[in-house]
């Protein structure tokens, strides 16, 4: 009953937070050879959550495709999506949509995020239990 709550508590927080059904996180990418991230304007961020200093400006998904970048995950809904740029030395790269910033007003850290968005994908697989 308690982790029931924990659930709807966090829910609702998102959705009151902009949450939009069936918009998706995003989705984990593959950078091409020679893809200079520091020619992507970074996006404008308002004062709070320091994790969107280390996104790009948001582009449509098929802005992101005529630059190189491969989806190694599943395939998001359309619309506006930034980089999330990795750390040096770091490989697994991420675009990430408006719902990926409404996790990111419950927890400040792409890493956070990118591990919830992962986690739903896991749970909405075909073939897993719901």
């Amino acid at each position: 009953h308690r982790e029931g709550d924990v659930f709807a508590s966090i829910a609702n927080y998102l959705q009151k937070n902009g949450w939009q059904a069936n918009a998706g996180w995003g989705v984990a990418v593959t950078l091409p050879a020679g893809l200079d991230i520091d020619t992507l304007q970074p996006k404008r961020h308002a004062k709070g959550c320091r994790a969107l200093r280390h996104h790009t400006r948001p582009m449509p998904l098929a802005d992101w495709q005529e630059l190189g970048l491969t989806l190694t995950g599943p395939v998001p809904p359309e619309g506006d999506y930034s980089l999330v740029v990795p750390d040096k030395g770091v490989q697994g790269s991420y675009l990430a949509g408006g719902n990926f910033n409404t996790i990111l007003s419950y927890n400040c850290a792409n890493k956070y995020a990118v591990s919830v968005g992962l986690l739903a994908d896991e749970i909405v697989k075909p073939g897993n239990p719901s």
